[in-house]
């Protein structure tokens, strides 16, 4: 009978150990579970941060060579130069150059019809009449950069901003 006892007692004192080990585990991957969560939480604002703060240099470097395409623009037409000229075609493809991020810089006309632009010369009479940065740009209130909802590109059909 003392045997049956003694072999209950160990049992038992088994059961209590394993379930206390199994337990402390469980708590222990929690643990690890939160903490890894907080850690990737952080990375992910990070991360966040350093695509914003790229972001923004991007645009402002385009932002920056639209603005020196326009002083060029506005000297050729000072010097009579049209805007379907092959020296604007040059000066336009000179902008994109060391930006991989920028890959064409085009001119368009009142009607929406694209009349030169970095890519090709002569360029395509290309319509951008209906896209939106055109309609902005033509209402006079969006005199400067405008970004919107990336249409596609009517070219290779990739989504553009």
């Amino acid at each position: 009978m003392l045997k049956i006892i003694r072999s209950h007692r160990l049992t038992l004192l088994a059961v209590i150990a394993v379930s206390t080990l199994v337990l402390s585990t469980l708590l222990l991957l929690m643990q690890l579970r939160a903490r890894e969560i907080e850690h990737a939480v952080g990375e992910t604002i990070s991360l966040t941060s350093i695509i914003a703060e790229q972001t923004t240099r991007s645009l402002q470097s385009v932002d920056m060579a639209l603005r020196i395409a326009l002083t060029r623009l506005e000297e050729a037409e000072r010097q009579g130069i049209s805007l379907d000229d092959p020296a604007i075609h040059a000066m336009l493809q000179s902008r994109i150059v060391s930006m991989p991020h920028l890959i064409a810089i085009y001119i368009v006309d009142i009607d929406g019809t694209v009349v030169n632009s970095s890519i090709e010369f002569p360029a395509s009479r290309l319509q951008l009449a209906d896209r939106a940065y055109f309609l902005k740009q033509k209402e006079g209130k969006g005199a400067g950069m405008y970004v919107g909802t990336p249409p596609k590109n009517r070219f290779n059909q990739e989504w553009t901003l």
